[in-house]
């Protein structure tokens, strides 16, 4: 098994004012992830067909923390794993 793989961080904004806020996001995947093509067909009731198709991805899934930094705060966003709010002190 591969480690996760970091494709970005994002820092928004980058400069913030004391008690200010800053979105943080990390975008990452798993290396092992495979990709898988699902298909069918959808037809009518006078037999009239079309295909249909979708992916999905099989991978292990993420798990996001970061550490409290020596000032301010971090929280995790509990909508979004991936997301932390810090918050400069005042």
């Amino acid at each position: 098994m591969a480690n996760p793989v970091i494709d970005r961080v994002e820092v928004i904004p980058a400069t913030i004012p004391p008690g200010g806020q800053a979105r943080i996001t990390i975008f990452a995947h798993d290396d092992d992830n495979a990709l898988v093509r699902l298909s069918g067909t959808v037809t009518d009731s006078q037999g009239n067909s079309l295909p249909i198709s979708g992916m999905v991805t099989i991978g292990d899934a993420l798990t996001y923390r970061m550490s409290q930094p020596a000032v301010g705060t971090i929280q995790q966003d509990p909508d979004q794993p991936n997301v932390f709010i810090y918050t400069a002190p005042l």
